[in-house]
Parts: structure tokens; sequence; C-alpha cells
């Protein structure tokens, strides 16, 4: 079952965006979405590319 982009999961992907985007780490609108949606529902997202996802606390 598909976990959904809901209101929660945009609240957390503007804080990652932001964050990164102070770090000078920006990320791809995609890889926020995903990591928004796992950080939402406390779960790490299904990847090889786990670089990518540093810092976004979705584990």
């Amino acid at each position: 079952m598909p976990l959904p982009f809901d209101d929660a999961a945009a609240e957390h992907y503007a804080e990652i965006v932001l964050r990164r985007q102070r770090e000078g780490r920006p990320m791809s609108t995609a890889d926020a979405q995903l990591a928004a949606i796992c950080r939402r529902h406390a779960t790490a997202p299904a990847t090889r590319n786990v670089e990518d996802f540093t810092g976004t606390e979705c584990d």
C-alpha cells in the first residue's frame, strides 16, 4: 500500500528542503518528497542511494 504525501508530510518536506538548502546540499523534489513521507510515517526509504537521504531524519 503506497503512503500518501499528506499535509503532515508537506510540513516535513518544507523542513527538509529548507535545512538542506541552508547546509548547501539541496535535494531533488522527488527525493525530498520521499524523505518527507518516510519521516511522517517513521520508516526508512527503500533505496540504494542512501547518501541522498543523509540528515533527513528518515530511518
